[in-house]
């Protein structure tokens, strides 16, 4: 099934949103963001590498998440630290001290979490699924998204 391709992908996805340390809610918002980019290079590393089957179609939807991902991040990240009007909006919540180990309970959930979303796109790698229509429609909708 492929579990020790999902574990390197999980590690990834801790990666992308490990300055939730910094600021738990960062886990949410900045780390989404950067642990689907995260996901979408390795799913291309793993495709050009010969790990998982070349799939041109798959490798454009990963450019997309990992658009979509750099966006996601980048909005959040700056809004977060610039937006005066937001920091009054969350209020005290923000960049408030929670206890570690709450923190990496919320770091675990989240790398399973963004793992599980990108999964249908390994899934579909892995087992080497042919083309489809619906991958179009796919690929249309997160281009909508990015």
């Amino acid at each position: 099934m492929g579990w020790n391709l999902l574990l390197i992908l999980y590690i990834v996805a801790l990666i992308g949103c490990c300055m939730g340390f910094k600021n738990y809610i960062w886990f949410l918002n900045v780390g989404y963001g950067g642990a689907v980019a995260l996901l979408g290079v390795a799913m291309i590393v793993m495709m050009i590498s010969g790990t998982l089957p070349l799939n041109v179609v798959s490798i454009i939807q990963c450019v997309l998440f990992l658009g979509y991902g750099l966006r996601l991040a980048l909005f959040t990240l700056i809004r977060d630290l610039k937006n005066k009007n937001y920091q009054k909006v969350v209020g005290a919540e923000f960049g408030t001290d929670m206890k570690f180990f709450l923190k990496f309970i919320i770091w675990i959930y989240c790398g399973a979490l963004y793992v599980a979303e990108v999964s249908p796109a390994f899934f579909r790698l892995y087992n080497n699924s042919g083309f489809t229509p619906l991958q179009i429609v796919g690929l249309v909708i997160s281009l909508i998204a990015v």
